[in-house]
C-alpha cells in the first residue's frame, strides 16, 4: 500500500512539473476568424494557434519561463501555470483567467501614459506643446507612481515580470521626455501645411519646384523655442545611463527599441563628423559599422543589423564581400546566418552579367504573363512597386513617358506589383483608373522573382538584355535622366 501511494505521489509530483512548464491560451478575436493567431517571442520560431471560423483558438504549449511575445498589435505576457483566457468583443482585449493580472497591469501601464502627457496620439497634430518644463516634469512623476503601484498593490507577481515592468516604466517614461523635448514648440498648423505639401509630390520635379516652399514651412515650423537649460536638462533625463544592451527590454518595448534607435542614429551622426571615416561610407554601411562596434549584446547587436544586412547586400556595392564577411564573423544565431548566406549567393547569381530568373505572373484580367515570351528580342525594364508606396506612384508619370517615347523600340516595360493578397482586387482597380501602360502584373509579396533580386525596399528597378542577362539589377528610375542616356546607347 505505501508503495502504491509513493508511486502515485510521484506520478502527481511528475504531472505537477510537467504542467507548471506548459501555459494555456484560449479565448475568441473575430478579426482573426479561420486564420492563425501567432505569438512571437523574437526566437525565429513564433507560436501559430489554429482560429476557427468563429475566431475562437485553445492552444496549451511548452514554456520553460515567463516570455514576452508580440501578439496582434501589442504584447503578450505568458509564464509557466497560466491558464489565460483572451477576448475582444469590441475594441479591447479583456483577459481572464490566470495570468490576466499581468497583461491588464501591462496594458493600463503601457496606456495610461495618454493621460500624463500633452500629445496624445489624437492630438499629436491638433495643439501646440508649450507646457512648461517644470509641470511636464510633474506629470512624468505621477505617471510613475500610479505606474509602480500597479505593481506594488498585486501581491504574488513574479520578480522577473516585477523588474521588467519596472524598467519598461523606465523607458516610457524616456520616450515621452524626448517626445516632449521634439515636439516642444511646433506649430501643428504649420506642420499641416507641410504634411499637406508633400502630399502633392506626385514627381520628383513636383518636389523640386516646391523645395523653396518647403524650406520657407520648415523655417516657420517652431511658434516657440525652449530655454537651452531646459532643453540640455531635459535632454539628459531621456538619455542618462541608457542601457543599449537589454535584450529583455528590446524584446518587451516598443518605446525601448525607438529609443535605442535613436541612439544608435546619434552615434551615426557622431562618426558623420569624422569625414575620414564618412567619405566611402553609405548611411546604411555608417549604421552597420557603428552597430557592430558599440552594441555588445548578441540577440540585439543580429537582431539590428540584420535588415541593415538586406540593404547592403546589394551587387552594386564595391565593399559586399566585406560585408558579408564581418556579419558572417559575428553572428552566432544560425538562423541569421543562414538568412544572410541565402541573400549572398543570391546576389552572386543575379548581379550583373548573370541570368535572370523568370517568372510567370497574371495580368489584371488574370492572364498568365511570361518573361521568357516578353524577352524575345526586347529589352525589358522591370519596375517593382505597390499602391501603397508614395515614391513608386512618384515615378508612374516619368515611366509613361518613357513607354511613349520607346513603343516602337525593342523595348518592353514591365511593372510588377508587390502589393498584399488583400490588396489585389485595389491593384487592379489602380491599374484601370490611372491607365497605367506597359505591361501590368501582379507577384504578391513573397514571389521566388522577388526574392531572388533581393528587394528590401521600392521602387527597385532591374533593367534585362533580349537574352534575359541582367544589365542593371538596380537600374535607374524613369525620372533620372540617366536612364534615357543609356537606353538610348543600348537601343541605337
Amino acid at each position: 500500500m505505501k508503495k502504491l501511494f509513493a508511486g502515485a505521489l510521484i506520478a502527481l509530483s511528475i504531472n505537477s512539473l510537467a504542467q507548471s512548464k506548459s501555459a494555456t491560451l484560449s479565448g475568441k478575436l473575430i478579426k482573426s476568424a479561420g486564420d492563425s493567431l501567432v505569438l512571437d517571442a523574437g526566437d525565429h520560431h513564433p507560436i501559430k494557434i489554429a482560429v476557427d471560423k468563429n475566431g475562437a483558438f485553445k492552444s496549451t504549449f511548452k514554456l520553460d519561463s515567463g516570455a514576452y511575445y508580440a501578439f496582434t498589435t501589442g504584447v503578450l505576457y505568458l509564464a509557466p501555470g497560466m491558464d489565460l483566457t483572451i477576448n475582444k468583443p469590441d475594441t479591447a482585449l479583456v483577459f481572464a483567467g490566470k495570468g490576466s493580472i499581468e497583461n491588464t497591469i501591462m496594458r493600463q501601464i503601457n496606456g495610461s501614459i495618454k493621460w500624463h502627457v500633452p500629445f496624445g496620439q489624437a492630438a499629436l497634430f491638433e495643439k501646440m506643446v508649450d507646457t512648461p518644463p517644470s509641470d511636464f516634469l510633474k506629470e512624468m512623476d505621477a505617471y510613475k507612481a500610479d505606474a509602480t503601484k500597479l505593481l506594488t498593490d498585486n501581491k504574488g507577481l513574479s520578480p522577473y515580470f516585477v523588474k521588467t515592468q519596472k524598467q519598461n516604466i523606465d523607458y516610457i517614461i524616456r520616450w515621452a521626455t524626448d517626445t516632449y523635448k521634439t515636439r516642444y514648440g511646433k506649430d501643428p498648423l504649420v506642420e499641416k501645411q507641410q504634411r499637406e505639401l508633400i502630399r502633392t509630390f506626385t514627381t520628383v520635379e513636383a518636389m523640386n519646384a516646391s523645395r523653396n516652399k518647403l524650406m520657407e514651412l520648415v523655417g516657420k515650423m517652431y511658434a516657440k523655442r525652449m530655454e537651452p537649460k531646459d532643453h540640455l536638462m531635459i535632454n539628459k533625463l531621456a538619455w542618462a545611463d541608457f542601457d543599449i544592451n537589454n535584450a529583455d527590454l528590446f524584446k518587451l518595448s516598443g518605446n525601448y527599441r525607438y529609443m535605442l534607435d535613436r541612439k544608435i542614429a546619434e552615434m551615426v551622426s557622431a562618426e558623420k563628423m569624422k569625414t575620414s571615416y564618412a567619405s566611402n561610407k553609405s548611411a546604411d554601411e555608417m549604421t552597420f559599422d557603428v552597430t557592430l562596434k558599440e552594441i555588445s549584446n548578441p540577440y540585439i547587436k543580429q537582431r539590428l543589423t540584420f535588415p541593415t544586412m538586406r540593404l547592403l547586400l546589394r551587387p552594386s556595392r564595391d565593399s559586399v564581400d566585406a560585408i558579408y564577411s564581418k556579419f558572417m564573423a559575428m553572428a552566432t544565431d544560425q538562423y541569421y546566418k543562414t538568412q544572410v548566406e541565402t541573400l549572398y549567393k543570391s546576389i552572386k547569381l543575379y548581379g550583373k552579367g548573370g541570368q535572370t530568373p523568370l517568372f510567370v505572373f497574371d495580368d489584371v484580367n488574370n492572364k498568365p504573363i511570361a518573361l521568357k515570351d516578353i524577352l524575345k528580342g526586347n529589352y525589358v525594364y522591370i519596375d517593382i512597386w505597390a499602391t501603397w508606396c508614395g515614391p513608386c506612384i512618384a515615378e508612374i508619370p516619368s515611366l509613361k513617358k518613357m513607354e511613349e517615347k520607346y513603343h516602337d523600340k525593342p523595348i518592353k516595360f514591365v511593372s510588377i506589383s508587390i502589393d498584399a493578397d488583400k490588396d489585389k482586387e485595389k491593384w487592379k482597380s489602380f491599374v484601370k483608373d490611372k491607365q497605367l501602360g506597359g505591361i501590368q502584373v501582379y507577384a504578391g509579396r513573397n514571389s521566388d522573382f522577388v526574392t531572388k533580386y533581393n528587394v528590401p525596399f521600392i521602387p527597385r528597378f532591374i533593367l534585362l538584355d533580349p537574352n534575359g542577362k541582367i544589365v542593371s539589377e538596380d537600374a535607374e528610375r524613369p525620372s533620372n535622366p540617366k536612364l534615357q542616356e543609356q537606353l538610348d546607347k543600348l537601343l541605337n
